[in-house]
């Protein structure tokens, strides 16, 4: 995937987190934000697309609910031009019951506060009302990725003009991210490489 998004002018960086128990999904959302911040000041000229895939993507798209500490209230604004949110989760009070919750200890209210799909979009006016949203998720992935997906782009519809759903027919919840690195005309990645393309000036 690196290699294709770098041949159509993009660079990428690659962020890792703490992963739970050792991490909650609040502190996860700080190391990405700093890291997020770090990027930005490396590099003081670039913009970014951030994107992540199941939990990533709950990850990416909690920076438009909730102000991260490194950043003041127009800087990531300025700075994020699109995310790329791949069978992401969006509403996390479902996990709570689950044994994904005995590693995270989230609470219902945690839970309830983490989830994108519930939350208000933090300073709506500082971001461009054309960021790119790609929010995917597989034709045979399971109802309750594909529900939450569909509902989290309904959402962001009503704020930003750019939101573009993809149900890709053929993949499951890891097929989707398996196949980015074909750039054929019907495969995530060719369907990425277009979208950037198209709706990015490079």
């Amino acid at each position: 995937m690196v290699r294709n998004l770098y041949k159509i002018g993009f660079k990428t960086i690659v962020m890792g987190y703490t992963l739970a128990p050792k991490a909650t999904v609040t502190e996860m959302q700080a190391e990405l934000s700093s890291a997020l911040k770090k990027a930005i000041k490396q590099f003081p000229e670039a913009k970014f697309i951030v994107g992540g895939h199941s939990a990533g993507g709950q990850l990416a798209a909690s920076l438009l609910h909730s102000l991260p500490d490194e950043f003041d209230e127009t800087e990531l604004g300025d700075r994020l031009i699109g995310l790329f949110l791949v069978a992401g989760v969006y509403d996390l009070r479902p996990l709570v019951s689950t044994y994904v919750n005995d590693a995270l200890k989230m609470t219902s209210d945690e839970a309830e506060i983490l989830s994108p799909l519930l939350q208000p979009i933090i300073n709506s006016e500082n971001f461009s009302k054309d960021l790119l949203v790609l929010i995917w998720v597989g034709g045979i992935d399971s109802p309750e990725f594909q529900r939450q997906s569909k509902n989290y782009a309904a959402k962001l519809e009503s704020t930003f003009e750019n939101v573009k759903l993809w149900l890709s027919e053929e993949d499951d919840h890891f097929t989707i991210v398996e196949r980015l690195s074909d750039i054929s005309e019907s495969s995530p990645g060719g369907y990425l490489k277009r979208m950037l393309k198209s709706k990015v000036k490079l």
